[in-house]
């Protein structure tokens, strides 16, 4: 052990990375400021964050303690509602709709999902009478043009059809969801050389799933480039070093992306 002292030969080499003074007032109490942030604001928040984590009962139950503290707010019921309608749960969902109408009539969040809740059981005609009003009232809001493109498509109004997806471009000209629709649309249209532009577009802006595969191959044959994004590396060492990353290829996942590796106990088949 080395003696630490602060002015001793041979003190342990130490290097500062950070530092910090906290000045205590003891035996002093100070009251917390009063926060800004209400209850209900805060239970929002927390649903939402549930939803997110897929915690789908929890979150249902903290935006219903909003809908019952705040029963003059449409918020927890539309809230709880979202949370049926990501579960598939829409005949329920549709019952917390209509209650924060009776709070808030003509509240468009509300109505948006209505409208979704029809969309996916298929009843397109009051799908429609729900979100044509949402994209009136939000014009730059893409996804219900999107929405409304799509039933239009299905029920063969292909000049409706043609006219959403092409506002849901103008909103987000690398809306993949329009690109991909309007391709078929023009092609039913008769327009054909639009058809292929679509169909050119969807093709560069779609994720796609054999790129992985593509790069993989790159990395294998040049593992020069490979070792260069795995997390953590070594150089001098090049044999060595070539031999982890072809490890980390096997396990079939881009090496910057691999965080965890087995060493041993599992055989791993040849490069």
């Amino acid at each position: 052990m080395f003696d630490d002292g602060p002015r001793h030969e041979d003190r342990y080499p130490t290097v500062t990375m950070a530092e910090d003074s906290v000045v205590m007032n003891v035996g002093e109490t100070t009251p917390p400021a009063a926060s800004s942030v209400t209850p209900f604001v805060r239970w929002t928040a927390y649903g939402i964050a549930l939803l997110d984590k897929q915690e789908f009962t929890a979150a249902a139950a903290a935006f219903r303690r909003t809908a019952v503290e705040y029963p003059k707010l449409a918020d927890g019921c539309i809230n709880e509602g979202i949370v049926l309608y990501t579960q598939g749960r829409y005949a329920e969902a549709l019952k917390l709709f209509a209650a924060a109408d009776a709070i808030a009539p003509e509240n468009m969040r509300a109505r948006y999902y209505v409208g979704l809740c029809y969309r996916w059981q298929y009843q397109y005609a009051k799908a429609l009478a729900a979100l044509v009003p949402v994209a009136r009232a939000y014009p730059r809001f893409g996804q219900v043009d999107d929405d409304l493109g799509w039933i239009y498509l299905l029920n063969r109004r292909y000049p409706e059809a043609r006219l959403e997806f092409e506002a849901a471009l103008a909103v987000d000209p690398d809306d993949v969801v329009a690109h991909k629709w309007l391709s078929g649309m023009y092609t039913a249209l008769g327009e054909k050389g639009l058809a292929a532009e679509e169909a050119r577009q969807t093709a560069q802006t779609k994720d796609d799933p054999a790129a992985l595969w593509r790069v993989l191959g790159y990395w294998r044959a040049n593992l020069d480039v490979a070792r260069e994004v795995t997390p953590g590396h070594i150089h001098g060492d090049e044999d060595g070093l070539n031999a982890e990353t072809k490890q980390i290829l096997n396990t079939q996942n881009p090496p910057s992306m691999v965080w965890i590796q087995h060493r041993g106990g599992y055989p791993l088949p040849p490069v």
